[in-house]
């Protein structure tokens, strides 16, 4: 599954505006891939995926097989900074499809011409008449409602009375999830709450309002959350400095090193075999952690000072792995830090301390 920042792109066709580091392949009519078609990169860069709504202009007649072989494609004329395009939408095994008005999936087989959905496409297109773009997510039957809003989880910020709220869109947007917001999976029957939106993870988001500021806020009024499995090795960042070390995610939690982390910060390590406990201090506050126990709380490590946090659960627990490495969620480190110290973009995380 490509996570939903992450796209390598060249802009050198004029696109105005969350996928693996390596481009998709563009589907020719015989399913081979063109060698002529694909834009060059200028430069690696973070780019967000394009919205954009459109009519399905072209369906092949064997569009149900070419599905099921991912490697389907349907042209559409699409509202491209307020001028209709002509596009084709590669559509591969992991292109989603979510049905506007359940949240749930859609059966893309009943995609018809004529139809209006809304598409999350990638900004690298081919140099062909027209061109050809990923087709990220595809949201079907509209409905009369605004169409579902594509995130990803790039921090999560501060939460009170049950509130969650994220930061994403490169840092340019926070939606908040309410405890009472109706919050469903995507294609299967887990039990989800908005404590379910941890860093990484992708979701689709319905709201019609958006603050005017910097960033920009708006309510969710109903999340269908999507799991967070990068494709690649997620990198880590401490400070500006890349770790040898990467992260990784178990059951979309994304869990780090703690020993290499905290000494790349400056922060100081014991480890009480006994109770197989560790115990990181940075000399404002400290934290134990325990293997096994999904258990997280701050206390002050100042003498002159008294303050805790409550306990939390992050999601997962400590986890040991021979020959001694303890891997933790890495959203204890803001909890530690009592600040949104990570981040998560383009599938490195980043480790900053203000």
């Amino acid at each position: 599954m490509r996570s939903y920042w992450k796209r390598s792109a060249a802009a050198l066709l004029g696109a105005a505006l969350l996928s693996g580091c390596t481009l998709p392949a563009f589907a020719a009519e015989d399913g081979s891939v063109p060698t002529d078609g694909v834009l060059e990169a200028v430069e690696q860069q973070s780019l967000p995926l394009i919205g954009a709504k459109a009519t399905i202009v072209e369906v092949p007649e064997d569009f149900a097989q070419l599905l099921s072989e991912g490697r389907a494609q349907i042209t559409v004329e699409a509202e491209e900074n307020g001028s209709p395009m002509e596009l084709v939408l590669n559509i591969s095994e992991e292109t989603l499809f979510l049905d506007n008005t359940t949240g749930q999936p859609y059966d893309a087989s009943q995609l018809k011409e004529g139809a209006e959905i809304y598409v999350y496409h990638s900004q690298a297109m081919t140099r062909s008449l027209p061109p050809q773009t990923h087709a990220e997510a595809i949201v079907a039957n509209l409905g009369e409602r605004s169409p579902a809003h594509l995130h990803q989880v790039e921090q999560v910020l501060s939460s009170t009375e049950g509130e969650v709220r994220v930061l994403t869109n490169n840092g340019s947007m926070i939606v908040t999830v309410g405890k009472d917001t109706p919050i469903a999976p995507f294609a299967t029957k887990n039990i989800v709450t908005n404590e379910d939106l941890r860093l990484g993870a992708r979701f689709f988001a319905w709201y019609d309002v958006v603050a005017m500021s910097m960033p920009g806020q708006a309510g969710a009024e109903q999340v269908t959350l999507l799991p967070y499995e990068p494709e690649q090795a997620v990198a880590i960042e401490v400070e500006g400095n890349a770790l040898q070390q990467q992260a990784r995610v178990e059951d979309g939690v994304v869990m780090v090193p703690l020993r290499a982390v905290s000494e790349a910060l400056g922060y100081e390590v014991t480890w009480d075999q006994q109770t197989k406990t560790a115990n990181v201090n940075n000399g404002e506050g400290q934290m134990n952690v325990t293997v096994n126990e999904d258990n997280y709380q701050y206390v002050t490590a100042r003498t002159d000072a008294v303050g805790m946090s409550a306990p939390q659960s992050l999601g997962a627990a400590p986890q040991l792995e021979e020959p001694g490495t303890l891997w933790v969620p890495a959203q204890m480190f803001s909890t530690l830090t009592q600040q949104d110290a990570v981040s998560l973009q383009n599938d490195v995380l980043t480790l900053e301390v203000k």
